[in-house]
């Protein structure tokens, strides 16, 4: 025990495994986290073609098969 003579200490917590540049690309990508089901699947999908330019972006090989169904 240290005797701190009634002074508060605090402990410093520090994240030294930080991972801010994926974290970053996957914000910048489309985030399909937490997709459980088909159809919020296809919903994100098309809420990511909405939002991108015209020959802009990709959605890849899964995405151009899908992209006649959207």
């Amino acid at each position: 025990m240290i005797d701190l003579d009634g002074k508060t200490i605090v402990p410093g917590f520090t994240d030294s495994l930080c991972h801010i540049l994926g974290a970053g690309e996957r914000e910048m990508n489309l985030n399909l986290e937490e997709t459980n089901a088909l159809e919020n699947f296809v919903a994100k999908i098309k809420e990511r073609v909405a939002k991108t330019e015209r020959d802009k972006g990709s959605l890849g090989a899964v995405g151009s098969r899908l992209s006649g169904n959207l």
